[in-house]
């Protein structure tokens, strides 16, 4: 993975993110990170987060791998964590 890819999981809160989370099928196209989650309450299926021009994130959450269902734009690495709980349902850590 790219160190984008890297340090965007860092901030999801890294191997915790990924056992309390079920993510999994991690990629990257350079400046974002895309993965898959197993099951959420709010049938929330794929993540996909990207370094924008601003040095900020922006958020798609699909239900599908074609629909995204839920877009934000210039989110902060800091709010990333309450950003994904908001809206899978999820926790990130314990």
């Amino acid at each position: 993975m790219s160190a984008i890819a890297n340090t965007i999981k860092a901030q999801l809160g890294g191997q915790k993110f990924v056992a309390m989370t079920g993510a999994k099928n991690f990629s990257t196209s350079g400046n974002d990170l895309t993965f898959t989650l197993w099951r959420t309450a709010k049938k929330i299926k794929h993540v996909k987060i990207i370094l924008n021009a601003n040095d900020l994130y922006d958020v798609k959450f699909y239900n599908s791998k074609v629909d995204a269902i839920i877009e934000l734009s210039d989110v902060f690495a800091t709010d990333l964590q309450t950003v994904f709980t908001r809206h899978t349902g999820l926790d990130t850590h314990l």
